[in-house]
């Protein structure tokens, strides 16, 4: 059996190759150059650059932000258990401002309210998955 302390070390070194993994898809685009990343631009209407293009959310890019935040979510469980809720919502906010507005800085992306929506609700869906399996585990 592996010991607690090794295992929280292990978790943490995952937890680095998440980030790492992260910040290269969102903020260096995987390594790709988009036409628009020239343009500095910030959106603070939720889902507005979606309805003014052509009338419709664009289901894929919201899902995709939503999942690529659910490992946050769970890493936020294990490794952050003493931490309270709220504690762990801000945490997962500050993640996705702290990339959204690094986006803008660098002028590789748009800040974007609702990319910032999406990457916190995955982080919540990531903690209440990371919950669901710990209260099934529990109770087996």
């Amino acid at each position: 059996m592996v010991s607690k302390s090794r295992a929280d070390k292990i978790t943490s070194a995952l937890f680095v190759i998440y980030l790492i993994t992260l910040v290269w898809i969102l903020v260096f685009k995987l390594g790709v150059r988009f036409s628009y990343m020239e343009k500095r631009s910030v959106n603070m209407t939720p889902f507005g650059e979606y309805f003014a293009t052509n009338g419709r959310v664009d289901v894929a890019e919201v899902i995709l932000n939503v999942l690529i935040f659910v490992p946050l979510g769970i890493y936020a469980g294990v490794l952050l258990r003493e931490m309270k809720i709220r504690s762990k919502l801000l945490f997962f906010f500050l993640v996705s401002f702290s990339i959204e507005a690094v986006q803008y800085i660098l002028r590789i992306g748009a800040f974007d309210i609702t990319d910032l929506i999406t990457n916190v609700f995955g982080g919540i869906i990531g903690l209440l998955i990371f919950s669901a399996i710990r209260w099934f585990f529990n109770d087996c």
